[in-house]
């Protein structure tokens, strides 16, 4: 049965924090929830936790109404930013604890001892059982508090930025080890984040939340290819999609005063009229001449990060577009250059912000 949110809101000093969140997800199911303002997205996970009551709306999990239900009748699991463990319980007994809780079906001696090494061994702590949680490291202590949540088997297991406060070395590790550990679990997950390269590598659905507001809810795939807006479009790209105001007349596209390029055959039929154009930093070449339908633009900062360049131009007009290469670029900053995009990549949106057209390639 699946997990229902009906018109959900919640408002804090007369400001709408959630403002009606509609949303359905399947039993089993992850979810990324990927949001820029992580108070809306932590206040989502609450109330579905019950730590936080809505003013408005009702959630429905297996039929019944739980809206109005404390915690500790909710069978949730949650996992922090902050590594939360019992400080004075060994790693052991912070997984076992969930299998001790009263109300909950006795586990023999031999079955706790069973299901801790199980998810010990899961989550690399086979050698550490017998410490406390400030005698290990953090990315170790938000092991434990993954395999403790894991023990609780629940119906919903929610995840606030949990890989947020370790480096980004032991965060990439744990992260591809979390996807393929979620996805054998039992649980729906609701795995909240900022960064939508995470929410894109977990694979599952991704719920897109801003404003408040559910933007779009579909396969993580089909969020990235296919943006059903130009907001979403903006989260979902990192670095963020080039936006440029554009105007379709007869069979060209014209960027500002001067720039003007044939239509690409994916926007043929488009009506006539004023448009924005989208394209990733990463399908726009740059070269030193002018070479087909090109624009020119100054170089005016680069950045490295010792995998991609990141360059940033600006036409004379003042548009300013960002392009994303592999490798080095060895480029003068202050000098003009040519961008090439890969026009058959271009998305087209209304003015408005609703998706008119996807590139071609796109399911």
């Amino acid at each position: 049965m699946a997990l229902v949110i009906e018109n959900i809101a919640v408002r804090d000093e007369g400001k709408d924090i959630l403002a009606g969140i509609n949303l359905k997800m399947e039993e089993g199911t992850l979810h990324g929830l990927l949001s820029t303002a992580s108070r809306e997205r932590t206040t989502l996970l609450r109330v579905l936790a019950g730590l936080v009551r809505p003013c408005g709306g009702r959630l429905l999990q297996k039929g019944v109404n739980i809206t109005g239900l404390s915690p500790r009748k909710r069978n949730v699991a949650v996992v922090y930013q902050e590594f939360i463990n019992y400080p004075n319980l060994t790693v052991f007994e912070n997984i076992a604890s969930p299998l001790r809780r009263k109300g909950r079906k006795a586990f023999t001696k031999d079955a706790i001892c069973q299901k801790v090494e199980e998810l010990a061994k899961l989550f690399g702590l086979q050698d550490f059982l017998n410490r406390l949680p400030t005698e290990l490291s953090g990315g170790q202590q938000q092991r434990c508090a993954f395999a403790r949540a894991l023990a609780k088997d629940a119906d919903l297991l929610l995840l606030d930025d949990p890989l947020v406060n370790l480096d980004y070395k032991l965060r990439e590790q744990l992260r591809e080890e979390l996807k393929d550990i979620l996805k054998k679990g039992s649980s729906t997950v609701v795995y909240a984040t900022a960064d939508p390269r995470e929410a894109l590598s977990l694979g599952g659905d991704t719920i897109v939340l801003q404003d408040g507001l559910i933007l779009q809810h579909d396969k993580a795939r089909s969020v990235f290819e296919r943006p059903s807006n130009i907001k979403t479009a903006q989260m979902m790209s990192e670095p963020p999609m080039n936006f440029v105001r554009c105007r379709l007349q007869d069979s060209q596209i014209v960027l500002g005063e001067k720039a003007s390029f044939p239509v690409p055959a994916h926007l043929k039929g488009i009506p006539l009229g004023e448009y924005f154009l989208g394209i990733r930093p990463s399908n726009i070449e740059v070269l030193t001449k002018k070479d087909g339908h090109c624009l020119e633009a100054a170089l005016i900062d680069q950045e490295f990060d010792g995998l991609e360049t990141f360059s940033f131009f600006k036409k004379e007009d003042g548009l300013e577009v960002q392009v994303q290469r592999r490798g080095i670029e060895n480029l003068v900053q202050g000098e003009f250059y040519f961008l090439r995009p890969n026009w058959v990549e271009t998305y087209v949106f209304e003015l408005g912000g609703p998706l008119l057209k996807a590139p071609c390639g796109v399911s």
